[in-house]
C-alpha cells in the first residue's frame, strides 16, 4: 500500500470525512473522485466509504444539522448525506458476490477493512482512497495505472468481467474518457465475458453507448467495444411483453472493412462533441453504394444502405432523432460533391430538400447546416479534398418558410387579404432564385403578381 499527501479535499467533503471520524469511524473518499482530482480535474459527484453502518452515518449527520436521502440503495448499506448543498454517497465498507444477476450482486455483506472494500472493486484507477487531509490508500497500484496512462482491473480480470456485465461497457467508456491504454490482459478477457451482456438491457447498453461517443477519446473507446466483440453482443429487450435477446450492432464488427472503420475513427476524432454528428459518422460506412467484400455476400446495396435506420430504430432511438441522422448519413458525401458545382445547382439541391419536407422551419435548416459544415469539412480534411464553405453557406440565404421573407407591412397593407397566397408566391420565387430577399424587391414584385392574378 502507498500513502502519501498530494490533494486538497473539497471544503464540504472534508468536513463530513471529519465529523465522521471525530465519532470514532473510519471515513475517506473513493473511487471516480480521488481519480479525478489525482488527474487535476473537477469531480462530478463524491463517494464516501466507512465503517459506520447505515444508522451511525444518519445519527452523525442529524448530529451536525445535515439531511438524510432515504433511497433503495440503503439495503446495500448506503445513504446519501446533504452538506451544505452537497449530495455525497455515504456507504459502509463492504464485499459481495455474484450470481445469475448481469450486474447486481446476490449478496452483499459489511465488510471491517478499507482495504476489503477497495479490493472488491472494478478497475485499479477507481479503487483509491483519499483522508480528509488529501492523503492517497493504494492497495492495488492504481496510483502507479494512473501515471502510466494504463487502464487494469483489481485482480483477474476475467472475473471482474464476469461478475458484473456493465464493466465492459465502463472499460470502453474509461479509454474514451481517459484515453488510457487498456492493459493486454483486460481486452484478452472481454470477450471471455460476453456472455453477461445478455442480461443487461438494450437500452442501458445504448446509453453507455451514447456516453461512449461523447467522451474526448471516443474513438479509442469505440476501437476497443468492436476489437473485444462487445458492439455485437445480444442484449435483453422487451417485446409484447416478452423478454428477447437483441444485437447491438453486429452489422459493424462483421462486415465494416478495416479502412473504413479507420476512416470513421478519424471523422468521429475531429468531430465536436455532438452526439448526433458522431452518430452520423458511426454509420458513414454504410452511406455509398460500394459494399465491402465480406458484406458483398449478405446484403445488397439496398440493404446495406437501410442499416443505419434499421440499427437506430432497434435502438429505440427517437423518430426525429433517427431522421436528421439519416439525413446527414445520406447526404454528407452529396454535400462534399457540392464544391465542383456551381451555387446555382447548391442552391436547387437545398431548394429541394426544403420541398421534400425535410426542413420545416428556418432554425431546423440552420442547424442541419451547421451540423453538415462540421461534419463535411472534417471529412473534406481527412480524405485530404478541399472543402468551399460558401456552397453550403447557400443554404443559409434561402427562406424556408414566408416569415423568413424580409417583407415590409407596406406589402400587408397593399395585398391586404391576398397576402397570405402572395406570399406563397414571393417564397417559391426567392427559392428558386427569381428574386433576392429584399423588401423593395419583393414589394415590386408582389406588384406585379397582384396586377396578374388578381
Amino acid at each position: 500500500m502507498s500513502f502519501q499527501e498530494v490533494c486538497t479535499v473539497e471544503r464540504r467533503v472534508r468536513k463530513w470525512l471529519q465529523a465522521l471520524r471525530q465519532e470514532g469511524y473510519e471515513a475517506y473518499l473513493v473511487g471516480g473522485a480521488v481519480r479525478d482530482m489525482l488527474l487535476h480535474r473537477k469531480p462530478h459527484d463524491y463517494d464516501i466509504v466507512t465503517q459506520a453502518r447505515p444508522e451511525e452515518i444518519k445519527q452523525v449527520a442529524q448530529r451536525h444539522g445535515w439531511s438524510c436521502t432515504t433511497q433503495p440503495g440503503e439495503v446495500f448499506g448506503i445513504v446519501t448525506v446533504q452538506v451544505e448543498g452537497l449530495s455525497l454517497e455515504t456507504a459502509t465498507y463492504r464485499k459481495e458476490v455474484y450470481g445469475k444477476d448481469s450486474h447486481r450482486p446476490s449478496d452483499i455483506w459489511y465488510a471491517t477493512t478499507l482495504q476489503e472494500d477497495m479490493l472488491r472493486r472494478d478497475f485499479t484507477i477507481n479503487a483509491l482512497a483519499m483522508t480528509a487531509e488529501g492523503r492517497i490508500l493504494d492497495y492495488v497500484g492504481g496510483q502507479r495505472d494512473l501515471k502510466e496512462k494504463r487502464l487494469a482491473t483489481v485482480g483477474d480480470p476475467v472475473r471482474r468481467f464476469r461478475e458484473d456485465g456493465l464493466r465492459l461497457f465502463r472499460a470502453c467508456r474509461l479509454v474514451g474518457q481517459l484515453g488510457f491504454t487498456p492493459e493486454a490482459s483486460l481486452v484478452q478477457a472481454m470477450p471471455q465475458a460476453l456472455s453477461r451482456v445478455a442480461g443487461i438491457s438494450l437500452q442501458r447498453a445504448v446509453q453507455e453507448g451514447d456516453r461512449l461517443l461523447l467522451t474526448p477519446y471516443a474513438a479509442e473507446g469505440l476501437q476497443l467495444w468492436k476489437q473485444t466483440g462487445l458492439a455485437a453482443a445480444a442484449c435483453r429487450s422487451r417485446k409484447n411483453g416478452v423478454e428477447v435477446a437483441v444485437p447491438i450492432f453486429p452489422e459493424l464488427v462483421y462486415w465494416v472493412s478495416p479502412a473504413d472503420w479507420q476512416r470513421t475513427l478519424a471523422y468521429i476524432s475531429h468531430l465536436p462533441g455532438d452526439l448526433t454528428l458522431r452518430y452520423a459518422a458511426l454509420f458513414y460506412p454504410f452511406c455509398g453504394t460500394s459494399l465491402p467484400p465480406a458484406a458483398g455476400n449478405v446484403f445488397t446495396a439496398d440493404s446495406w444502405a437501410d442499416i443505419p435506420a434499421q440499427v437506430l430504430r432497434r435502438w429505440g432511438k427517437a423518430a426525429k432523432e433517427v431522421r436528421r441522422i439519416l439525413w446527414l448519413v445520406q447526404q454528407s458525401q452529396t454535400v462534399l460533391s457540392l464544391q465542383s458545382i456551381s451555387e446555382e445547382v447548391c442552391r436547387r439541391w437545398w431548394c429541394r430538400e426544403i420541398r421534400q419536407g425535410v426542413f420545416k422551419r428556418k432554425e431546423q435548416l440552420l442547424q442541419a447546416v451547421q451540423q453538415m459544415c462540421a461534419m463535411v469539412r472534417v471529412m473534406a480534411a481527412v480524405q485530404h479534398l478541399p472543402f468551399y464553405e460558401r456552397r453550403v453557406a447557400v443554404a443559409t440565404r434561402l427562406p424556408v418558410e414566408t416569415k423568413d421573407l424580409l417583407y415590409s407591412s407596406a406589402l400587408v397593407q397593399y395585398c391586404g387579404k391576398d397576402t397570405g397566397a402572395c406570399l406563397q408566391y414571393l417564397l417559391r420565387q426567392v427559392q428558386e432564385g427569381r428574386l433576392h430577399n429584399t423588401a423593395s424587391v419583393l414589394e415590386q414584385a408582389a406588384v406585379q403578381w397582384r396586377q396578374q392574378y388578381t
